[in-house]
């Protein structure tokens, strides 16, 4: 029996520095280019990885929102140096779209399906 599978490239959204729950958005009609799209984000939004770019090695906090759960994954003054961290999470959203809050000195790529 044939199945259908739909292919689609990660669509991705930068977070700077600084920003408080920041949700992560896109169109899905948009051009495989689309750095933020218009949506609002949603529960089951796919999170593939997040990049996080230090500028500083006492750089702030960075935190997750899935809704309004949030889970620290970067505490502030803890890098020895300024390379960039990929976490993969291939997962998706169940309490709302996902949300970054990033600290001073640290901005974050987000990639995956978002609404």
């Amino acid at each position: 029996m044939a199945m259908d599978v739909e292919v689609r490239a990660y669509r991705y959204n930068i977070v700077v520095a600084g920003q408080t729950a920041q949700a992560l958005t896109g169109d899905p009609n948009a051009p495989s280019s689309t750095v933020r799209g218009t949506g609002t984000g949603a529960i089951n939004d796919m999170l593939h990885s997040i990049t996080i770019v230090p500028a500083a090695t006492n750089c702030g906090t960075v935190t997750l929102l899935d809704g309004s759960t949030s889970q620290n994954i970067l505490v502030s003054g803890t890098l020895s140096d300024l390379h960039p961290i990929t976490l993969i999470f291939d997962c998706r959203s169940q309490n709302g779209p996902w949300k970054i809050t990033t600290g001073s000195s640290v901005s974050v790529i987000a990639t995956g399906h978002f609404t």
